[in-house]
């Protein structure tokens, strides 16, 4: 059975989390990427997904940022899918329209 990990941003910047004891043996919680082989073309697009995600978490209401963070979100997890075959990633990241603002408020 395939390692798991969790894809899902949080105010850390961290994007992936084990999803059983040996991924956390293995990687930490959360999962820590230097230990992966994650390119860095990808880094750099999580990079830029957390810095859009962390806009509209402090309460950015740009439509277009929403837009970006949508289609960049699919293609970190397209890539990170692909570039850790051997692991079983599961999609937890909500809907940007349900994160949470630092406000309060969704």
């Amino acid at each position: 059975m395939p390692v798991r990990l969790r894809y899902f941003l949080d105010w850390g910047g961290d994007i992936l989390w084990a999803g059983d004891d040996e991924a956390n043996a293995k990687y930490g919680y959360p999962a820590d990427l230097d230990l992966l082989p994650v390119s860095h073309e990808t880094r750099e697009l999580i990079n830029r997904l957390f810095c859009i995600w962390l806009s509209i978490a402090q309460g950015s209401k740009s439509k277009v940022e929403k837009e970006e963070f949508s289609k960049l979100n699919k293609e970190v997890f397209t890539r990170l899918a692909s570039e850790l075959q051997a692991i079983e990633i599961f999609n937890e990241m909500p809907n940007i329209s349900s994160q949470p603002t630092a406000y309060g408020g969704g």
